[in-house]
């Protein structure tokens, strides 16, 4: 009986040990998802500092009819659309992962001067060698025209 108790305790603590590995297996490849809701919060308290740091150095901004290139380009790029925006929403639709790539699409809106603005997003994020995720291409559709909204 005692025997079957151990066994019993084993196979139990084994279980648990393989949930618990899962569970941070799956924590590992949500950080994107994490990541975009620590952009949004960033992006609404205006902190252009915080928001910038998840980009990669090599990455790519895709919005508005130009591609803007690099980390330092993004950054001054954020400084002024962090400027005339405020109440960054995103809904996202679909993400995955393979390995150290992974992606989601969504739909976004935020306020300007006067009106609001929405459309769709797609960010590609790879994770660096010191573990951690960076955005490596954001791109922004809008649908509609913002001036449109304060006219």
């Amino acid at each position: 009986m005692r025997n079957v108790i151990s066994i019993l305790f084993i196979l139990t603590l084994a279980a648990f040990t393989c949930q618990t590995a899962l569970a941070e297996a799956d924590n590992s490849d949500s950080m994107p998802q994490n990541l975009m809701e620590q952009f949004v919060e960033a992006w609404n308290s205006n902190n252009v500092q915080a928001v910038s740091s998840m980009f990669a150095e090599n990455a790519v901004y895709i919005g508005k009819g130009h591609i803007t290139r690099g980390h330092e380009a993004i950054q001054e790029w954020l400084h002024g659309a962090m400027e005339i925006t405020h109440s960054l929403e995103i809904d996202p639709e679909l993400s995955g992962s393979s390995g150290d790539v992974a992606y989601q699409i969504g739909s976004f809106s935020t306020a300007y001067w006067e009106g609001t603005v929405s459309g769709s997003y797609a960010v590609i994020f790879e994770r660096n060698s010191d573990g951690k995720w960076k955005i490596v291409a954001l791109e922004e559709e809008e649908v509609g025209d913002p001036e449109g909204d304060r006219h």
